[in-house]
């Protein structure tokens, strides 16, 4: 969630191309799990104590199946509802398009 912050405040209050702003977050951010797992990767964390359970979260969640499809599409599809019935359905047009100035409205004879 900070990161999302800061990539929102990257994107409008210091105008940086959206896309530039996550790529520079994602590269900071796993820079940051680099050196909180000691400079490993993440498959090496399963190797030790918790081998059983990575394994078994790797086995579910990566290469698990229900009903023939992935587990990770079910799980997108899962968040995909929760957000459709908890966000908002009206959202103002206004954010995605900006609106038309008075003055073209006023001289656009199709408005007439």
């Amino acid at each position: 969630m900070i990161i999302g912050v800061l990539n929102g405040i990257l994107v409008g209050k210091w105008k940086l191309p959206p896309f530039i702003a996550t790529l520079g977050t994602m590269f900071v951010a796993r820079g940051v799990a680099y050196m909180v797992n000691g400079n490993r990767n993440t498959d090496a964390i399963a190797s030790g104590v918790g081998k059983d359970a990575g394994e078994t979260f790797q086995n579910v969640f990566y290469y698990g199946k229900t009903l023939g499809v992935y587990n990770t599409f079910w799980i997108a599809i899962i968040i995909f509802i929760v957000f459709f019935f908890c966000c908002p359905k009206h959202v103002p047009a206004d954010i995605f398009m900006p609106s038309v100035p008075m003055w073209m409205q006023q001289s656009c004879p199709a408005s007439a």
